[in-house]
């Protein structure tokens, strides 16, 4: 469920003719209240134990006026799991505020700074609530353009940590241009190029370098203050086809390897999280062909010891800089996203493919293939979908097929866990009653004979367009005998959006764009609140 989605866009031209300026607000809540449930594990954290309540509300605005544009964000969290699954974080204040500007030749930014530089690969500051991400950079942003074509911008500052920032200095650069042979050629290039650098502040180095002297001798290194990543992209353009190619370069960077072999003394190899001292490279490709009713999309990567953060000490989603592509198709159906791939930065190898037709007037076919391998082309994850939907005047049908394998070991951190392998077979349907009722139905089926073993989802939803959504589902565990229901109603009006519901949800780890969390059980009433003014 997305729950945070908008883009403000304001011209000069509007902010002067409106002597007062524009102004937008936006409002998301999320809270829950917590009812203890031992058979699924709901049980054990401080809201299970005596607080019985949390969420976590953002309030953004932002004004916009005499060329200018002035936002702030304040965050209230309140015994929120969020930041920690298993605990509770109490803060509230202002997590974000901006002033920028653009003419059509400078143009900067000050405050927390959201931006990329080509996919993301040496540097990505972005916010996914819902994962309890927010790696904005608080700093300054400088933008020049050159001409029509060609862009230049600069940045420097601290990655943004909640309410505080960590103390490592970033700072970047990136030209991107355009180059089009004539107005009437077909052929164009999207070429670029970046440079970012990190400085490691003195209390994190003297950490480490407390850390490595603890290590036998032949793992022990001097870890450098500064880390310089690269990238040079390029998108091509040529009649139907679109193909995009980054290479990317860190140097010798000291970061966390969690499966890091250690030798002692002795000359003895053993595995344990270990600082290590690395260079890393990440090669990434993507084709795409479209005409008419058909599409096609390849993409291929390659990474190695492409772990960039502000500091060495930082593991799981915290302190990233860079954002690597995942390789695995994002599902959201519930047993379909069952097992999601996490990136992995250490070293990866990964294909995926999906190709895109349409038999019919109103019948579309997807066929979809996902290989990633460690680089030793140990296998980590397979998945082969196919879909196919239908859609009528009063009826939409869909229905899919999936095999995936998925390495807990890695991807969980399960030791000795078996391959899991499971057999997915999706149906769903939606019927229009009438002009403004609709019923939608949707059934779901998981065999494996691993982990949790197998599983079902029902999901019955009832729509009275334009304002009221009912939804009764369920996901049954066969093998544990579990069930794990949800009856939600859902009210909008305007741009306002308002759910409420009782949850019974398992534990498990949910990934968006190849960045994964652990998620607790929950048992309880969930409210959710969407409101723009």
């Amino acid at each position: 469920m997305i729950l945070f989605s908008y883009s403000f866009v304001f011209s000069q031209e509007e902010s002067n003719s409106n002597p007062n300026g524009t102004f937008n607000a936006f409002l998301t809540t999320q809270t829950g209240f917590f009812i203890r449930d031992s058979n699924i594990g709901a049980i054990h954290t401080p809201q299970y134990d005596h607080q019985l309540y949390g969420g976590q509300s953002w309030l953004d605005a932002m004004y916009s006026n005499w060329g200018f544009e002035f936002g702030v964000r304040l965050d209230y969290f309140q015994n929120s799991n969020l930041i920690n699954p298993l605990g509770s974080f109490n803060k509230q204040g202002i997590g974000r505020w901006f002033i920028r500007k653009e003419d059509t030749k400078f143009g900067f930014e000050a405050g927390y700074i959201y931006d990329q530089i080509g996919t993301g690969i040496i540097y990505r500051a972005y916010e996914a609530r819902t994962q309890g991400l927010d790696n904005a950079l608080q700093g300054v942003k400088l933008n020049l353009n050159i001409n029509q074509n060609w862009h230049l911008k600069a940045f420097a500052g601290k990655q943004k940590k909640q309410f505080d920032v960590y103390e490592s200095l970033i700072k970047g650069i990136a030209l991107d241009g355009f180059v089009k042979a004539s107005d009437t050629s077909h052929f164009s290039m999207a070429p670029g190029l970046g440079i970012v650098n990190r400085t490691i502040d003195d209390a994190s180095l003297d950490n480490a370098l407390a850390t490595i002297a603890t290590y036998p001798k032949a793992n022990q290194f001097l870890p450098r203050y500064n880390t310089y990543a690269c990238t040079l992209y390029d998108q091509i353009n040529a009649g139907n086809f679109t193909l995009y190619l980054e290479s990317a370069f860190k140097s010798n960077d000291v970061f966390n390897d969690p499966n890091a072999l250690r030798q002692d003394d002795q000359g003895n190899l053993y595995q344990a999280p270990t600082l290590i001292h690395k260079s890393g490279h990440v090669l990434y490709g993507s084709i795409n062909y479209v005409k008419s009713s058909f599409g096609l999309t390849l993409e291929a990567k390659r990474t190695q010891y492409f772990s960039f953060r502000t500091r060495p000490q930082e593991e799981a989603n915290n302190g990233l800089i860079s954002f690597i592509p995942p390789m695995s198709r994002q599902q959201s159906y519930n047993l379909l996203s069952f097992y999601q791939p996490a990136t992995q930065e250490i070293g990866e190898s990964a294909f995926k493919g999906e190709l895109q037709f349409n038999l019919g007037e109103n019948e579309e076919t997807i066929l979809h293939i996902s290989h990633i391998n460690d680089l030793n082309q140990n296998k980590l994850y397979r998945e082969y979908y196919a879909e196919g939907s239908s859609r009528k005047k009063n009826r939409t049908i869909l229905a899919s097929v999936q095999y995936r394998e998925y390495n807990q070991q890695v991807y969980e951190g399960k030791p000795n866990a078996p391959l899991v392998k499971t057999f997915v077979l999706n149906l769903d349907g939606t019927f229009k009653l009438n002009e403004v009722r609709a019923l939608r139905v949707n059934l779901e089926t998981m065999t494996t004979k691993q982990d949790q073993g197998n599983w079902i989802s029902i999901l019955a939803e009832y729509s009275i367009a334009p304002k009221w959504i009912f939804t009764l589902s369920d996901m049954y565990n066969g093998t544990k005998k579990k069930n794990y229901n949800t009856a939600m109603v859902t009210y909008s009006h305007l741009s306002n959006r308002v759910s409420l519901g009782w949850v019974r949800q398992r534990a498990g780890i949910v990934c968006t764009g190849g960045i994964c969390r652990y998620e607790p059980a929950f048992n309880g009433i969930k409210f959710n609140l969407e409101a723009r003014f």
